[in-house]
């Protein structure tokens, strides 16, 4: 029975992890259980870790803004480009690492 809660974990939220999926069943059963533990029971369920799909966040009004820029700035002539300076974005992260987000599927 509590191993059919644990399987719900990841069904009600298929992005938790491993680690807040053990601190949930010691908070919900009062048993404390390894990460593993948590990790075999899951895959068991035939769940498997996916990267996450990245996508844009770019809203409606954010996407006319944008589009209405380029649309400006395709009349200009190609001497503008020289006036240009052109950087690139970066994101640094000081603490831990900010890489892929692991979400749970059904296989």
């Amino acid at each position: 029975m509590e191993k059919k809660r644990v399987v719900q974990l990841v069904a009600s939220n298929p992005r938790i992890s491993v680690h807040q999926g053990s601190l949930e069943v010691a908070e919900r059963f009062n048993k404390t259980v390894s990460d593993k533990t948590v990790r075999r029971i899951w895959k068991e369920a035939e769940n498997n870790g996916r990267d996450a799909h990245r996508k844009p966040h770019i809203s409606k009004a954010n996407k006319i803004k944008r589009m209405d820029f380029a649309h400006q700035h395709t009349s200009k002539p190609n001497s503008f480009c020289n006036k240009v300076i052109f950087s690139d974005e970066s994101k640094f992260c000081i603490f831990g690492i900010k890489g892929k987000k692991l979400i749970w599927r059904k296989r």
